[in-house]
């Protein structure tokens, strides 16, 4: 009688010492369906040949808990396994997934790859993950990638880190970000690169943000934002160079104070213009002191009332000299209060003539007092009428004999 007679209800009643007895060709008899009727006890008794014997559509029948029945000596060969569903695969046990040699790892298609759940492919090791093609690796799915390790990393070639997506390199953990050196971060595409995250940027070490060189300059706002002191100081000249205003503007105001001197001197005028008050305000006296005055001169009022005033009072005359009248009228009233007398010396008559009544009126005395004649000649009759009693009469002489402009400081 062809066992293919059989119900599923007898297949699974047979005893496993009949089971064990089926020749090859018999095997080869059962149905799918009949397949997945067998006891676990009965596969688990199923020796080599029989395994061997079952073709990729009798695979197709058996069932999660089958799987891990079968003697864990035995090898699926590559035609059975490309049978073997999602579900199958990650029904697999530590053991047999162990023995997935390369052969029979690159003969599984990348939806079953992508299909394996976080435990099995975690399972897989070093070199079982430096197995997979280019394609499997491109369909893993993000918590996946997410569960790599070091190790599995490092296994990977600069081809195949370049296959991965902007999605997949966006999961890879950031504390693995380190190892990616040489000629596997050289591999990484612009739109891989700007596919990175904050917290993966901020991995990054010096020696790689130098490997990289002018890539960064694919960098978004939130990525650079990311960026320490220590990693913006190793941004090379042609890097600063080449990042645009509103990169330059999304640099933490550490970052920014961590540019060269010869990189800040470098600034154009559009990059300038990119930099964020904020950021302008919390830079030292040493940082500001690299602005060229060309470069101060090209400052919106916006950036110029940002300055701190221990700031816009460290600036020497040759910086303070090219602000024009929408510069200077920006500035603030407590800026203005601030300036100490050797600071309003540095202003030329023709500054000096522009400032607001109420930026005169937020003057010390002891301020006004350092004006020089060509100074005092050049207020307006506005501008003196809102000086306040107590300005005037802490003149040490009358306005007339005002003394004549004092040499600037950086002359003196």
């Amino acid at each position: 009688m062809p066992i293919s007679y059989l119900s599923a209800a007898q297949i699974a009643a047979l005893a496993t010492t009949t089971i064990q007895t089926l020749s090859t060709t018999k095997m080869e008899e059962l149905t799918k369906t009949q397949v997945g009727a067998l006891s676990d006890t009965a596969i688990g008794a199923l020796n080599a040949s029989q395994v061997s014997a079952l073709s990729a559509t009798q695979i197709k029948g058996l069932t999660a808990t089958q799987i891990p029945a079968f003697a864990q000596n035995l090898l699926f060969d590559v035609d059975q396994l490309q049978a073997f569903s999602g579900a199958q695969l990650n029904a697999l046990t530590s053991t047999q997934l162990a023995k997935l040699d390369a052969d029979r790892l690159q003969a599984l298609s990348a939806i079953q790859i992508g299909a394996m759940d976080a435990t099995h492919f975690t399972a897989l090791d070093a070199t079982q993950i430096a197995a997979l093609s280019t394609t499997q690796l491109s369909q893993l799915t993000t918590t996946q990638i997410a569960a790599f390790s070091a190790t599995d990393l490092d296994e990977l070639s600069p081809e195949k880190i370049s296959a991965l997506t902007e999605t997949q390199i966006a999961a890879l953990p950031a504390d693995l970000v380190p190892s990616l050196e040489g000629s596997r971060l050289s591999a990484l595409s612009t739109t891989q690169l700007q596919r990175m995250t904050a917290t993966q940027v901020a991995a990054l070490s010096t020696t790689q943000l130098r490997s990289l060189s002018t890539s960064i300059t694919s960098f978004g706002a939130s990525q650079l934002a990311a960026l320490s002191a220590a990693q913006a100081a190793a941004l090379s000249d042609a890097v600063v160079e080449g990042m645009s205003g509103t990169q330059l503007g999304a640099l933490s105001a550490e970052g920014l104070s961590a540019l060269s001197a010869t990189q800040v001197a470098g600034l154009t005028d559009t990059q300038l213009a990119g930099l964020k008050p904020t950021q302008l305000r919390a830079l030292s006296e040493n940082d500001l002191a690299e602005f060229t005055p060309a470069q101060m001169r090209h400052l919106s009022a916006a950036q110029l009332s940002a300055l701190s005033t221990t700031g816009l009072n460290s600036l020497a005359a040759d910086r303070v000299q090219v602000f024009d009248a929408t510069q200077l009228t920006a500035l603030t009233t407590t800026q203005i209060a601030g300036l100490t007398g050797d600071d309003l010396a540095e202003f030329t008559p023709a500054q000096v003539e522009v400032l607001a009544t109420t930026q005169l009126a937020a003057l010390s005395a002891t301020s006004l007092n350092s004006l020089g004649r060509d100074q005092v000649q050049a207020l307006t009759a506005t501008q003196l009428t809102a000086l306040t009693t107590t300005q005037i009469v802490s003149r040490r002489c009358p306005p007339r004999n005002w003394r004549r402009s004092a040499p600037p400081r950086s002359a003196r």
